[in-house]
C-alpha cells in the first residue's frame, strides 16, 4: 500500500472516529456528580459574605468535586444541546438542594 494511500485511510478513520465520539449521548460527566456541583455553586454564591471572585469560587469548589472547567463547560453545552434534560435536571438539583437544606436543620 502507498504511503499517500495509507495516510487518506488513516484520516479516513480518524474523521470517523471523530464523528462516532462527537454523536456519543452519554454526558462528559456523570449527572448526579453535575448536579451536586451546580447546587454546591449556588449555595455557595448565596452563603458567602466575604466578597471573593465568582470565578475562584467556581475553581475551589470545582476542585473539590475534582472537575475541571473544561469538563464542567462541556456538561453545561451538553445540557444546552438538549434542553429537554434541563427541566428534570432543575427539578433534582432543587430536591437535593431541599434535602440539604433539612439534613442542616435537624442537626444540633
Amino acid at each position: 500500500m502507498s504511503k499517500v494511500r495509507c495516510q487518506k485511510l488513516f484520516l479516513l478513520i480518524f474523521i470517523l472516529a471523530c464523528i462516532n465520539f462527537s454523536c456519543d449521548d452519554k454526558p462528559p460527566i456523570p449527572e448526579q456528580k453535575f448536579m451536586k456541583v451546580y447546587v454546591d455553586l449556588l449555595i455557595a454564591q448565596d452563603t458567602t459574605a466575604t466578597p471573593y471572585n465568582s470565578d475562584s469560587l467556581k475553581s475551589v469548589i470545582l476542585a473539590s468535586h475534582n472537575i475541571t472547567e473544561l469538563l464542567y463547560n462541556s456538561m453545561i453545552n451538553y445540557y444546552n444541546e438538549q434542553p429537554d434534560k434541563w427541566t428534570p435536571f432543575f427539578d433534582s438539583a432543587n430536591a437535593y438542594g431541599e434535602r440539604l437544606k433539612l439534613a442542616s436543620e435537624n442537626q444540633p
